[in-house]
């Protein structure tokens, strides 16, 4: 009987597997020997399909160890979104989410590429606290403030890539310096570009006096804004995308106020009598 049921899965298997066992059959049952208090049944891997030749088989044993869910995609994901959250903060600062995430790193709650551990390294976090100990100190000057947004456009653009590398653990080198370029580099530019804006709209309109309230909604934006990427990464994409949606909401607003009113219509002269 033994030897029949072998030649019958192999006739099923269709010989794929050496020892007659198709992929699908992961799993073999020993002969019970004993039954202990649990009822558990013991298993043993098949050795001839451990890993295929495309690699493919290791995929179905971890999501028969995860209760068949694969987690690199959910954990692929949730870098994503910590990376995308830490760049759009460094559109409002730039050196406050890299202190925020330096200091993660060092305390262990922010998992980083192998080759970015410097940035949780005392020497490095030494400089990000003085960087943002400048910085925000500069923007509560009148007008300095927007020399400093000169500065910070380049410099965000380059954080938020630095930070969106940083953070993707689970991508090969090609897809993270993509990923980093286009979604990193853009999300830190267009709100820094947004900051720059409202920036100059508060310096034409009160002379510069809104421009340190202005700064403190900045500086507490970008701070909350890193500490939720680092905790909840999708409270922070939440919060993304309600302020892009409020942004796209005000400019409809902002651009019909600005709209010349239509110049009366002069009445005509009166012709000769």
């Amino acid at each position: 009987m033994k030897l029949i049921h072998e030649i019958e899965l192999h006739r099923i298997s269709g010989g794929l597997c050496p020892n007659g066992l198709s992929s699908f059959h992961r799993q073999i049952r020993l002969p019970r020997q004993r039954r202990d208090s649990s009822h558990s049944v013991q298993t043993r891997r098949d050795p001839c399909c451990s890993m295929g030749s495309d690699g493919s088989s290791s995929l179905s044993w971890r999501l028969l160890a995860t209760g068949g869910i694969d987690k690199e995609p959910v954990e692929l994901l949730t870098s994503i979104l910590i990376g995308l959250g830490l760049a759009a903060a460094c559109g409002f600062r730039v050196f406050v989410p890299l202190l925020i995430a330096g200091l993660a790193a060092r305390f262990g709650g922010l998992p980083v590429v192998g080759g970015f551990g410097w940035i949780g390294s005392t020497p490095a976090l030494v400089a990000f606290s003085v960087a943002t100990l400048v910085e925000i100190i500069g923007y509560y000057i009148p007008w300095v403030d927007n020399l400093l947004d000169v500065l910070a456009a380049p410099t965000a653009i380059v954080a938020g890539m630095l930070l969106m590398a940083s953070t993707l653990v689970d991508c090969g080198p090609f897809l993270r310096w993509t990923l980093a370029v286009v979604a990193g580099g853009g999300t830190a530019a267009v709100f820094q570009g947004l900051t720059t804006v409202a920036r100059q709209v508060s310096s034409i309109g009160t002379g510069g006096l809104g421009n340190p309230v202005l700064a403190t909604v900045e500086g507490g934006g970008s701070a909350l804004l890193a500490v939720l990427a680092v905790s909840l990464p999708i409270v922070a994409m939440v919060l993304i995308v309600v302020l892009l949606l409020l942004v796209w909401k005000l400019l409809p607003l902002r651009k019909a106020r600005r709209a010349p009113a239509a110049a009366p219509v002069a009445p005509a002269a009166p012709g000769p009598t």
